[in-house]
């Protein structure tokens, strides 16, 4: 038997937002394609050098079903993966 321990790592409410008139809706806020606050999650995630087997967003990538915050909120859940 295989005692492999499956590794999640479970973010949601990201609200990710480009548009600077929501911008206090949010900490994941992308000026011209960069998020400090994402940055430094993901040089958190990267510390830790543990492998993430599967990573769950269960809703509100993007805030205001805006096209490009979901765009920019899933280029976040991308490179937490790695």
């Amino acid at each position: 038997m295989d005692n492999k321990t499956l590794k999640l790592l479970v973010v949601s409410d990201l609200h990710a937002v480009v548009n600077p008139d929501f911008s206090d809706d949010t900490r994941l806020f992308y000026k011209d394609g960069v998020c400090e606050f994402a940055d430094g999650i993901i040089a958190y995630i990267k510390e830790l050098k543990c492998s993430i087997d599967l990573i769950i967003c269960p809703g509100d990538i993007g805030n205001k079903a805006d096209t490009e915050s979901f765009q920019a909120g899933w280029s976040f859940l991308t490179q937490v993966s790695g």
